[in-house]
């Protein structure tokens, strides 16, 4: 008997003391993983937001930098075109405003970037020549009607423009017959059929280079997604590319750009495409600011963003100013660059 009263167990008291040490001890447990899985959460779609931006700015300065680009003879700027209803404007630039753009938006624009543009955000044009690696294989005078090539493995067809440039001269025209689309020695026609005139003007020396016209525009616009729960809309950069649209890069909320002209004296000026005192397509322009707010997929933040953000000239906010943001809790960042046009 002496030796079972000696057996005693845990006390009622004793049990809910341990029981509440534990508790409290599982509760700290979880508070750090859930601290480290936010934390982890964040980070992530901070990584991605950057890796976006770099990605948008890249490509966009890729582009830019391409603008004006005829071979040999960039810098002079002197190109004909010959090609009906066709006009060589190598850089412009759009202000989307609610009522509209500024400068007015060309006409074959309209079904694709005129309705889809979003409100508050710029849009830039620039043309270039993208090398065809082929050469004249002969004299093209005043009075020929083709120019003749070694190959058309890029598949130059029926009613594609091309530019033919030499080093002082150039001439954009559009192909009228249908040139051999492979390895073999082929010819580029330029009839009135689809030209103002069948002449390339003083006529280009045997080897001179031959290039495709490219065309692109570049805008912000809705994808059409959502992101959950909030129903919240996905806008996204888009190139236009000779009449493809393309989205490039998600998570572009805005994109401001100021065009750089030089006004003589060594005095360099950043504008809006719609300064009343800046005509683009003549101005003397040699760099250009490019600005985007990014923004996140993932709802990450604990409360909405209520910051406001200076996109270049242009501030958005959440409320308050001519352009908003959605204020949801994704993370935002504003990515800028200055591009040096080197042609």
């Amino acid at each position: 008997m002496k030796t079972m009263s000696r057996q005693a167990g845990m006390t009622l008291v004793e049990l809910m003391v341990a029981m509440a040490l534990g508790a409290f001890l599982i509760l700290g447990v979880v508070n750090v993983f859930l601290a480290n899985k936010d934390s982890s959460q964040i980070e992530t779609s901070l990584a991605r937001l950057q890796e976006n931006g770099r990605i948008a700015l890249d490509l966009l300065v890729s582009d830019l930098r391409d603008a004006y680009y005829i071979g040999c003879g960039s810098r002079n700027g002197f190109l004909t075109p010959i090609a009906t209803g066709v006009t060589w404007t190598p850089l412009d630039g759009f202000e989307r405003l609610s009522a509209g753009f500024e400068p007015t938006l060309p006409a074959a624009l309209n079904a694709t970037v005129g309705a889809n543009a979003r409100v508050g955000s710029d849009v830039v044009y620039l043309a270039h020549g993208r090398p065809l690696n082929v050469t004249t294989q002969a004299d093209v005078g005043s009075a020929a009607t083709s120019v003749p090539v070694s190959s058309n493995l890029e598949c130059i067809s029926q009613t594609e423009t091309v530019i033919i440039a030499s080093c002082s001269n150039a001439v954009l025209f559009r192909v009228t017959n249908t040139p051999a689309c492979d390895g073999s020695a082929t010819t580029f026609e330029y009839g009135l059929g689809g030209n103002t005139t069948d002449s390339l003007g003083p006529g280009f020396p045997m080897g001179t280079e031959l290039m495709q016209t490219f065309e692109k525009v570049w805008f912000v616009a809705d994808t059409g997604r959502r992101r959950t729960p909030a129903n919240i809309p996905v806008n996204a950069l888009f190139r236009l590319t000779n009449g493809t649209a393309l989205e490039m890069v998600e998570g572009v909320e805005y994109m401001q750009i100021l065009y750089g002209e030089d006004v003589g004296g060594g005095q360099l000026r950043y504008v809006p495409a719609n300064n009343g005192s800046l005509d683009i397509a003549t101005a003397e322009i040699v760099s250009i600011q490019v600005a985007l707010l990014m923004q996140s997929y993932e709802q990450v933040l604990d409360a909405p963003d209520t910051r406001a953000y200076q996109v270049l000239d242009q501030e958005i906010a959440s409320t308050g100013t001519t352009y908003t943001h959605n204020g949801d809790r994704t993370l935002r960042r504003v990515f800028q660059t200055t591009v040096l046009l080197k042609n």
